[in-house]
């Protein structure tokens, strides 16, 4: 037959025929379906413009309806480019669109808490910006309203979807440096001025913004970390400062951070830092992981006589594919987001103990995974 090949597959023969063969590569991947989930946007600032807008439009089984904006030449202007249908100055005027299912919270995040709630209640699923809330009590608040509408609640915290991250894990788990001892982990920039300059303004407004940087940057890697060791924070010392921004809010972080899998390190966020930086060093009982740094997106370095150094082949995509198109999926296919609101209401927590403890001068302990309703780091 045309296109037919005889094949050996690991030791087995078969036959490769491209015209009847039939590929799903995951559950999430390569389904017809009819429906198209309608997306609505809240909040046109950078964050949406340069992520989210892009993103949804080309999810499958997704199309952005509508976009929302208190600035009305914004909204206008910005529907316009996309083209996009429809436009709103009052996000409430969106969640009683019926042709919105889904909607992406791209606002400050003091209105995180009462837009998530409205469009629960309004029975849309919700893709939340970072940070899920200001307070540890909003983001239950938030929970709740998911739960109780029987509604998708996840969050856009995607750190772990890049792949030298993706790799590190593997890494880590296979115990190729070892078990775990200690880090460094660092998530630094010029301040959000440089990446907003025109909106950016309410970071440094303490009702909007929450715990500055800490929020900001730093809870980027809490919840990186903690997905890295698949272990939950037990306790933390911490110190925050105002460097050079405005006198009302932090703009540097350090931490303490021990894990209950005794894994100890450091985390620092700064909006202080000129060129930024990032990276996350890990250091194992055989060798030490270094991952995201600049010029170096991944590397391994083995404690032997020959000082090994290994450099793994990075991919360009995430092995999960996009994290928009994800969402858009757990949606259709009723599954658990990756990145659930529970998980980074735990991100927060160890956030808000950061900051406590800077404040006290005193460690600060966590509740323990399992008086929180079971460990979800996935």
């Amino acid at each position: 037959m045309a296109g037919v090949k005889r094949i050996d597959a690991s030791g087995g023969w078969g036959v490769l025929n491209p015209e009847k063969e039939v590929m799903i590569t995951s559950p999430y991947q390569n389904v017809p379906r009819e429906k198209v989930l309608g997306v609505g946007i809240i909040g046109l600032g950078a964050i949406a413009q340069r992520s989210h807008i892009p993103n949804f439009q080309e999810a499958r089984g997704a199309k952005v309806i509508a976009v929302c904006d208190v600035n009305k030449q914004k909204a206008e202007l910005v529907a316009h480019a996309w083209g996009i249908k429809k436009w709103y100055t009052d996000y409430r005027e969106l969640l009683n669109d019926e042709e919105v299912d889904v909607v992406s919270i791209c606002t400050p995040h003091y209105l995180h808490e009462p837009m998530t709630i409205a469009a629960c209640e309004a029975g849309k699923h919700v893709l939340c910006e970072k940070p899920l809330a200001t307070t540890v009590e909003a983001g239950k608040k938030m929970i709740e309203a998911a739960r109780r509408n029987n509604v998708k609640l996840g969050v856009a915290q995607f750190k772990k979807f890049l792949p030298a991250y993706e790799i590190a894990k593997d890494i880590i788990e296979e115990n190729i440096i070892g078990s775990p001892l200690m880090f460094r982990s660092k998530l630094s920039h010029e301040g959000p001025e440089s990446w907003s300059p025109v909106t950016g303004e309410w970071f440094f407004e303490r009702d909007k913004a929450g715990i500055g940087v800490l929020t900001d940057l730093g809870i980027k890697h809490i919840s990186l970390l903690r997905w890295l060791f698949n272990a939950e924070v037990e306790w933390v010392m911490g110190k925050l400062a105002n460097l050079e921004k405005k006198p009302e809010i932090e703009d540097y972080a350090v931490a303490i951070m021990g894990f209950e899998n005794k894994v100890v390190g450091v985390l620092e966020a700064s909006w202080c830092t000129r060129p930024g930086f990032k990276g996350t060093e890990i250091v194992g009982t055989r060798g030490t992981l270094f991952v995201d740094y600049p010029n170096t997106k991944l590397e391994v370095r083995l404690g032997s006589k020959v000082n090994a150094v290994i450099r793994p082949e990075v991919p360009q995509e995430s092995r999960k594919g996009n994290p928009f198109q994800r969402f858009i999926d757990c949606i259709l296919f009723d599954k658990e987001p990756d990145v659930t609101a529970e998980d980074e209401l735990r991100s927060l927590e160890v956030a808000v103990a950061i900051a406590k403890s800077s404040e006290t001068g005193q460690l600060i302990r966590l509740p323990s995974a399992e008086r929180r309703c079971g460990n979800n780091v996935r």
